[in-house]
């Protein structure tokens, strides 16, 4: 009865509480069985966003201009009146609920950093090398590498290894770079 009350006070459904209640306590047996520690401490609000973000990576939007955001799969939104980030206005966030009403509003919302993107979505991104040139204080081939998911730029000239990603190309690069010109001995 105290729990029911407690819920009704909140505005809580008991029975969703109940579920909940039942879901973590399978979890927990299901952790002790496979021999897990379960984590007596909290965790930190950048574990939880990442590990919401597994779920949610078609959510991402980057700031477009100073109210819109540019989402994946070229949504353009504006984050809720109701959130917590209305007045922030982060470069980079995570919605994990999107309103469409007379335009398409993000209300639950957390800042994130695109780095935290390409691990729970490395089977979705998409990677462009660009531009492959000669780098003489590496001594190897470069090239500026672009990820994008869904459309959305996560990563904009980052340097790879280019003769990992394609060695023919790494060779001619190399030969018409590097040899020809005498940057180094052959």
């Amino acid at each position: 009865r105290q729990r029911t009350r407690y819920c009704r006070d909140r505005f809580l459904s008991g029975a969703r509480m109940r579920e909940w209640r039942n879901v973590r306590d399978q979890l927990k047996s299901v952790a002790r069985e496979l021999g897990i520690r379960i984590n007596g401490s909290p965790a930190s609000e950048t574990a939880v966003h990442k590990a919401l973000l597994a779920g949610l990576v078609g959510n991402v939007a980057q700031r477009h201009h100073d109210d819109e955001y540019l989402g994946t799969q070229g949504k353009k939104l504006r984050i809720h009146r109701s959130s917590a980030l209305f007045k922030r206005k982060p470069k980079w966030l995570m919605c994990a609920e999107l309103v469409q009403t007379g335009r398409l509003y993000a209300r639950t919302n957390a800042a994130i950093d695109p780095a935290w993107v390409e691990a729970p979505a490395s089977h979705l991104v998409k990677r462009e090398y660009l531009d492959p040139f000669w780098d003489a204080k590496r001594g190897e081939i470069m090239a500026r590498e672009r990820v994008s998911l869904y459309g959305l730029v996560l990563v904009r000239g980052r340097r790879a290894r280019y003769a990992k990603i394609d060695p023919a190309g790494a060779r001619e690069v190399f030969i018409r770079q590097a040899l020809v010109p005498g940057d180094v001995d052959p």
